[in-house]
């Protein structure tokens, strides 16, 4: 089994000095520059590779070349789990870092996207509605949506800072290693309440299930 089975979307942004990021292509080439392929690492080695060939490294970056590629994984492997005890802290950090965080921009984008539409929207619209109640500003059965609803839902179709989802995932998971993250790919340490999701090995009356 490999350590992590990454999907890849070599489509590149540059990150700019204000935090925001800027399309490395125009928007209407957009479509025509989003190249899409299927990598499996087998190593330490073919991540450093891979990064590499992507010019995703440290001295690349201070180098001035900014561009970070969309890449995303299906999953980490019990050999990532094992693998990672053995590595210097700083390079087990870096890894975890660089793959956690394209996939947090395009989590970002996807947000932007939403906020965009949803400013565009006419007040009670139904995609307004739809979006209100994915976000729990109104319940499922609400049928209109009042002005202080509509400044709430704007509050919270909002990207979240790259650097607070780095932290989570990387505390809640363990870099990647938690039992949680190997068996369920749960990185920022999610709760389910329906009584079908994973539980601890060993059950904490004080703490809850």
């Amino acid at each position: 089994m490999p350590y992590l089975f990454l999907s890849l979307f070599l489509f590149l942004f540059t990150a700019c000095s204000d935090g925001s990021q800027k399309k490395h292509v125009d928007e209407k080439k957009e479509s025509q520059k989003k190249i899409e392929r299927v990598v499996i690492i087998k190593s330490i080695d073919d991540i450093h590779k891979l990064f590499n060939d992507l010019n995703y490294t440290s001295a690349t970056w201070q180098a001035g070349l900014r561009e970070i590629p969309r890449i995303t994984f299906s999953s980490i492997s019990e050999k990532w789990q094992k693998a990672s005890r053995t590595l210097p802290v700083k390079e087990k950090k870096d890894i975890f870092f660089r793959i956690m965080a394209p996939m947090i921009l395009m989590a970002n984008e996807e947000i932007i996207k939403e906020r965009k539409a949803l400013l565009k929207e006419p007040l009670n619209s139904a995609k307004m509605l739809k979006i209100a109640r994915h976000y729990r500003v109104i319940d499922k059965n609400a049928t209109t949506l009042k002005q202080t609803q509509l400044q709430e839902l704007i509050k919270r179709v909002d990207i979240v800072p790259v650097s607070l989802a780095l932290a989570q995932a990387a505390e809640e998971s363990g870099w990647g290693t938690s039992r949680f993250a190997v068996k369920g790919n749960a990185l920022f340490g999610l709760w389910d309440f329906s009584g079908n999701g994973m539980v601890p090995a060993q059950q904490r009356k004080e703490l809850g299930n």
